[in-house]
């Protein structure tokens, strides 16, 4: 019960308040609002709450609504305006009813417009069909009950009829989109729908309030400048009318006797085809000796029964005795005011006193309003006096010096005064009301026509004959019909109708756009499965190359450790020999195992390129160093020939272009059975920063065919499967290196030969900078040409010769760490052998800890070291655990170098050695040289 009245009350007060935003858009002076959005919130509640609570509360709101409507918000109830709420709020609620029962009819879903078919099915039918009703029903006792006249009630009914309409079209979808219940249309659907919506209506209403004040405006100037022009009218009428009766002052002046049929012949003269007198008089002054000789005067002149009359409750009595009388003796037109013909005016006190103040103020004087006494219908008018001196007499005297004549009069019938400006003004709407205020305010002319609000009116003030008008001009229903406001109805009603079919196109977009969304989700999340199990296998991959490598490692530490000890002792010639292929052979497995890591490296898109300075002469020394041993071993020639001009140092990554040459030099001396091979650095270009390089590395090899060098770079992948056979290798080292010189932003290219040959060029760019990393200005340049080409340098060149070298590793000083008190922690038994046997042969003195916990009991036993040396993988407390102890303990021991020496070589297991707090990595297997730089560069 509660429910069904919570949804009584809220159809009705929405339904209240979806109208007042409609009231807002009624362009006068109509009864219906070009757009009534409540049509479409009754349409829209009613399909998603199809109950009779929905059906009685929309019932009543639009009864209430337009009750307040018909009683002029609630002030003036009758039982027409009763009925007229109750018929037209039936009328609401039938076409809700008959809307809901075509949308189920004719949609295809229920509470939801879901397609594009759907979509033009509700603007093309439903909306217009159902709101046939609503305005039919509405518009018919508007008129019965004179809310509409019959000339407006077609637009009325338009008006109404399409303002529902476009209020279905545009404000059901809205509804049904913003409180459906449907997961499919999620909120950014709903706030796709609401916002363009609310910003097309804001600017529709913007421009229609801006039409119609334009409009009012409009109206409001044309209204002004008519009451201007009729006002001036009437005051020259007026002004007219004045100056004739001062032509009748010297008419009489100017006669010694003027009889009544000369009096008639000059009005008909001066007052032809000027209808604002209603009557002229002459009335002289007459005393009382002089009454019957006047009457008889006038008698004589063909009107038998004249005698001075004066007014009485019965109508017009002969005049009592006076001193001084005031008769109208001759008047005109006669037959239209003889009931005035002989009237006393001093019988009259409004009269007396009107002719009293013209002869003492010399000037015509108008009565207050009266009715005349001609006048049988009740009209209202005024008289007005001119008082009529002997022409010898001089016009500025006053009082006795001048000799008074009589009075000309002149009434005036406000109808007639008024009747031109007021046919022409109310034949547009416009009426004119007409007050003497000068002893209060009394209306002389009221208009029949009824002012409506929104226009002020426009007053004129009028002096004439003494006396005080004020002319008044409204504007009435009629001048909205008469000026029709046509381009606010269409901005109006296309906007809402143009914004009601983008609503449509745009709900078709969303429809369509959600059913692709949803669509796209399912494949997505199909995708994504897809996706989280390739990553789990990649995941899983790396995972098996990293303890992988970690295990090939652990061995090969071993195997490439206690080999190099072996080297170091007393050999013969064939151990010697023995165990230096030995050591070739554990180093190329190790140079596959570094392949297989940079490649996953670069297929995950982790490996980054560093930029250091560097010398490429030392990097040269170093191929020089590692593969003419080799060459030498096979007969063949090693030559690497290098510029003069080459700078000392460049910003670049060294570990990465050694590596590049590397794989090169290694595959020139691998395929080339025959002559040598030689690597050639030449300067392209040098500028004051920058060098531009080209590497050449040429062998007499085997050569690769054309159909080969296409595919050459690519992974796994090497000239032929006998190939493989015959040389080894996993065929990415070439891959590895066109990846590393993209990186560094470089070119490389294969020039080769079947059976002649090949030729691998690198072109690269550094920054030319000093050994502490600062650029090279053009001082330091000593005067050097900064523009060579291949052509000036290659004639000055370093040659290394192809002797052959020694056979055994370059000696290395005994000494390098004597003195230094190193701890070793590893787990490992072969691992410890090794780590102790390298550091011992370069004069450490070593203590050996074979896990954490054995580490820490070694530090907090007082024991003096100069640096750590720590696995990571270790069983209880692992490196990184350890050296996050090792920091936390007091004393100077946690500023210790702690360096790992481990099989964990990821660049990840490189940084979270580093984050735990160590200052350096060594990754195993161990390298001799390697171990005793890094040591010493953290001792200092």
């Amino acid at each position: 019960m509660a429910q069904r009245l919570y949804y009584f009350l809220l159809a009705a007060l929405a339904y209240g308040l979806f109208s007042w935003v409609g009231l807002l858009l009624v362009i006068p002076p109509g009864f219906s609002s070009a757009i009534w959005p409540a049509a479409g919130l009754a349409l829209g509640l009613y399909i998603l709450m199809p109950t009779r609570a929905i059906v009685g509360g929309i019932w009543l709101g639009a009864f209430i609504v337009n009750l307040g409507i018909a009683t002029q918000g609630f002030s003036q109830f009758s039982l027409p305006a009763v009925l007229m709420a109750v018929t037209t709020g039936t009328g609401a609620t039938l076409q809700m009813l008959f809307g809901s029962w075509l949308f189920g009819r004719l949609l295809s879903t229920d509470q939801y417009i879901a397609t594009p078919h759907d979509i033009f099915k509700f603007v093309l039918l439903i909306s217009p069909l159902s709101c046939l009703i609503g305005s039919t029903i509405g518009v018919v006792p508007l008129y019965v009950n004179g809310f509409v006249s019959l000339a407006n009630l077609p637009f009325s009914w338009l008006t109404w009829w399409v303002g529902d309409a476009i209020g279905l079209m545009l404000f059901t979808p809205l509804i049904l989109t913003l409180l459906s219940t449907n997961q499919r249309l999620s909120n950014a659907r709903k706030l796709l729908s609401l916002v363009p919506m609310t910003v097309i209506f804001s600017a529709i209403l913007v421009l229609f309030f801006g039409s119609l004040q334009h409009h009012r405006q409009n109206q409001s100037t044309e209204m002004s400048e008519l009451a201007q022009r009729l006002h001036l009218n009437v005051e020259r009428r007026l002004r007219d009318s004045a100056n004739k009766l001062l032509a009748y002052s010297a008419f009489f002046q100017a006669s010694s006797y003027v009889s009544a049929d000369d009096f008639a012949a000059f009005s008909a003269t001066i007052n032809t085809g000027d209808p604002t007198f209603q009557v002229v008089g002459w009335t002289p002054i007459v005393h009382r000796i002089e009454r019957a000789s006047v009457e008889a005067d006038v008698r004589a002149q063909g009107f038998p029964d004249f005698t001075f009359t004066e007014p009485s409750p019965n109508g017009t009595v002969p005049a009592g005795p006076q001193d001084i009388y005031y008769p109208v003796v001759y008047i005109y037109p006669f037959a239209l005011n003889k009931r005035a013909f002989g009237l006393n005016l001093g019988a009259i006190p409004s009269r007396l006193l009107a002719l009293t103040q013209a002869f003492e103020q010399n000037q015509s004087v108008a009565t207050a309003p009266i009715q005349l006494v001609q006048e049988l219908d009740g009209t209202l008018g005024f008289i007005l006096y001119l008082p009529v001196f002997r022409s010898t007499q001089l016009a500025f005297l006053s009082g006795p010096e001048k000799e008074l004549l009589g009075y000309v009069g002149g009434g005036f019938r406000i109808g007639a005064v008024l009747r031109g400006a007021q046919r022409e003004a109310e034949k547009i709407g416009i009426g004119i009301d007409l007050h003497d205020i000068t002893d209060g305010r009394q209306p002389l002319q009221e208009s029949t026509l009824i002012a409506v609000e929104g226009f002020e009116p426009v007053t004129y003030s009028l002096f004439f004959g003494q006396r005080h008008y004020q002319l008044t001009f409204f504007v009435s229903e009629k001048f909205g019909l008469y000026h029709k406001d046509w381009t606010s109805w269409i901005i109006l009603t296309a906007g809402f109708l143009i914004a009601a079919l983008l609503n449509s196109v745009i709900l078709m977009l969303a429809a369509t756009t959600e059913n692709i969304r949803h669509e796209v989700a399912r494949k997505t999340d199909d995708l994504m499965q897809a996706t989280q199990a390739a990553i789990e296998a990649n995941a899983a991959k790396s995972n098996f190359l990293a303890n992988m490598s970690h295990e090939f490692r652990t061995p090969l530490n071993a195997i490439i450790g206690l080999n190099e000890l072996c080297l170091m002792t007393p050999l013969t010639a064939q151990q010697s020999d023995y165990l230096g292929k030995s050591q070739m052979a554990s180093n190329t497995l190790l140079g596959l195992i570094n392949h297989t890591l940079d490649y996953e490296k670069i297929a995950l898109g982790k490996l980054e390129v560093e930029t250091t300075p560097f010398s490429l002469n030392n990097i040269l020394d170093k191929m020089h160093a590692i593969f003419a041993i080799q060459a030498v071993q096979k007969g063949l020639y090693f030559v690497v020939t290098v510029p003069t001009a080459l700078p000392e140092t460049v910003l670049g990554d060294a570990l990465r272009v050694e590596q590049v040459l590397l794989n090169l030099c290694s595959n020139a001396v691998k395929f080339t059975d025959q002559g040598g091979v030689t690597v050639e650095l030449v300067v392209i270009t040098r500028t004051l920063e920058h060098i531009a390089l080209e590497l050449t590395v040429s062998d007499t090899g085997i050569g690769i065919s054309p159909d080969e060098q296409g595919h050459l770079f690519e992974s796994f992948r090497q000239a032929d499967a006998s190939t493989a056979r015959k040389y080894g290798g996993t065929g990415l080292g070439l891959n590895i290196s066109r990846q590393l010189v993209d990186l560094m932003g470089g070119e490389i290219d294969v020039h080769s030969d079947l059976d002649v040959g090949s030729q691998f060029v690198v072109r690269l760019m550094f920054q030319i900078t000093t050994a502490d990393g600062r650029q090279i200005d053009a001082v330091s340049q000593n005067g050097l040409n900064v523009q060579q080409s291949s052509a000036q340098n290659t004639s000055a060149v370093r040659v290394y010769g192809a002797a052959i070298p020694s056979a055994s590793p370059p000696d290395m000083t005994k000494e390098a760490l004597k003195g230094l008190a190193l701890l070793v922690v590893e787990d490992n038994i072969i691992n410890r052998v090794v780590a102790e046997g390298l550091l011992r042969s370069m004069g450490a003195e070593i203590t050996l800890a074979v896990d954490g916990f054995h580490a820490l009991e070694i530090l907090q036993s007082g024991a003096d070291f100069d640096l750590i040396l720590l696995d990571i993988q270790m069983p209880g407390m692992d490196g990184c655990e350890l050296a996050r102890k090792i920091r936390l303990l007091p004393g100077a021991v946690n500023e210790l170098p702690l360096i790992a020496m481990t099989a964990n070589v990821m660049d990840d297991d490189i940084a979270r050695c580093l984050a735990a707090g160590m200052d350096d990595h060594i990754g195993k297997p161990l390298n001799i040289r390697t171990m005793v730089d890094k040591i010493l560069a953290r001792i200092g």
